[in-house]
């Protein structure tokens, strides 16, 4: 809030005084009859218009900086708990690329607001999860989409904001990748159907990083192992040792 308070207070006071100041300077070149005095002048406009330019760029870092991802999200969702169970999950660190950060909050809003427009569904959930090589975010509201075709085809993609999604995503070098189980949009199944060894070889990877169910992340260090990727998987588990119980949390290898 104060780093947005300051940007406002750079921009409404300090920025309207400098471009009264640069239009002021731009009439006097105009009606100036001395080419000595007019030499001076337009340098002093560059100037100030190099200031100007400086000014802007610093009021846009501050807001930059200024956003925080878990409370623009928690707006964000305030819709869907008026008539949704929502589940919401936010592990992220503060220190986030702007550009992470605009593609993260625009994709959320699409999200939602495709939830609100096109599904039936009650239950809704949200996790945004940084992990040491990438972010993850799934939106997820189990729901059919109400008076939509399941046609499977290219035109579905295009719709409900996908496309929009697909370049916020790509924009900072991530990728989407669209599957339904009865597919009606994007791949027909689950990862098995979306993500080969052969894909892997396509997509020339160094490296891939999971997480989710045992069985899923079994199937992802064998294709890893087949196309030559090194696989980083998270085997979290729930552990019970403090009350002298095992739960899973040594995993047979």
């Amino acid at each position: 809030k104060e780093r947005n308070r300051i940007a406002r207070e750079i921009h409404d006071n300090v920025g309207h005084m400098l471009t009264r100041a640069i239009l002021q300077l731009g009439a006097l070149i105009t009606i100036c009859k001395d080419e000595t005095l007019k030499g001076g002048l337009r340098e002093l406009k560059g100037t100030l218009d190099t200031a100007m330019n400086n000014i802007r760029n610093s009021v846009h870092d501050l807001r930059d900086e200024a956003i925080d991802i878990p409370t623009a999200i928690e707006d964000i969702v305030k819709p869907l708990k008026e008539n949704r169970r929502l589940k919401l999950e936010v592990d992220i660190s503060s220190e986030v690329d702007k550009d992470v950060k605009y593609a993260v909050i625009g994709v959320v809003k699409e999200g939602v607001s495709n939830i609100i427009k096109h599904s039936d569904n009650e239950n809704v959930d949200i996790t945004l999860i940084e992990h040491p090589a990438m972010y993850q975010l799934v939106i997820h509201d189990y729901g059919v989409a109400s008076g939509q075709p399941t046609s499977g085809s290219d035109a579905d993609l295009r719709g409900m904001g996908l496309d929009n999604i697909r370049a916020r995503i790509e924009g900072v070098g991530g990728n989407v990748l669209i599957t339904t189980d009865d597919g009606s949009v994007g791949v027909h199944g689950m990862l098995p159907a979306a993500l080969t060894a052969e894909s892997l070889r396509q997509g020339n990877y160094d490296a891939l990083y999971a997480c989710g169910p045992t069985p899923m992340l079994a199937y992802v260090q064998k294709i890893c192992r087949e196309a030559g990727v090194r696989s980083y998987l998270s085997m979290e588990a729930h552990m019970a040792c403090g009350v002298g119980v095992c739960l899973g949390c040594v995993i047979d290898t």
